[in-house]
């Protein structure tokens, strides 16, 4: 039985390879219906390499670098996040997302930057509030994603606005 609570995604076959082709997987995402499944590149069946899950196929096919990190950070453990306090302008409990040169955190550095619960996190994610991307046991977040909330637009709205 289908949850409506969760958003529907895209996987992703062999989520390495396809991080050395993120523009061509991105093509393919912006293409692709929501549950559907983007092929090895080399043919190999699924199963037999780390799979992606996306929940938010447009933001993602439209941040092809942060995908390319995401893809390729498959079985590595993301570099530790700068955490600062928030400044003017931020709510009392939203932090920054500085961190030069990443692109994605986990899902727990997610839930730090916003101030929220672990689980409420990965909820919010399943749901399709927080995009992310499934890769095996790994979930990732994009900072353009993270960069919005914190500043209190909604995932999708374009910097500046209305």
């Amino acid at each position: 039985m289908a949850n409506d609570d969760i958003a529907p995604e895209v996987t992703v076959i062999n989520a390495r390879a396809w991080a050395l082709r993120h523009d061509h997987v991105a093509g393919r995402l912006r293409q692709a219906a929501p549950g559907a499944v983007i092929a090895d590149p080399a043919g190999a069946p699924a199963g037999r390499s780390p799979m992606a899950s996306l929940a938010d196929r447009e933001l993602w096919s439209n941040l092809p670098d942060s995908l390319a990190e995401a893809l390729a950070t498959s079985r590595l453990k993301p570099p530790p996040i700068a955490v600062h306090p928030p400044s003017e302008g931020r709510s009392s409990g939203a932090r920054s997302t500085t961190a030069p040169g990443r692109l994605t955190f986990s899902v727990e550095e997610a839930a730090a930057l916003l101030d929220t619960g672990r689980a409420f996190a990965y909820d919010a994610g399943r749901r399709g509030e927080i995009p992310s991307i499934r890769i095996d046991r790994l979930v990732l977040v994009p900072r353009v994603a993270l960069d919005r909330l914190v500043n209190g637009l909604s995932a999708h709205s374009e910097p500046g606005g209305h």
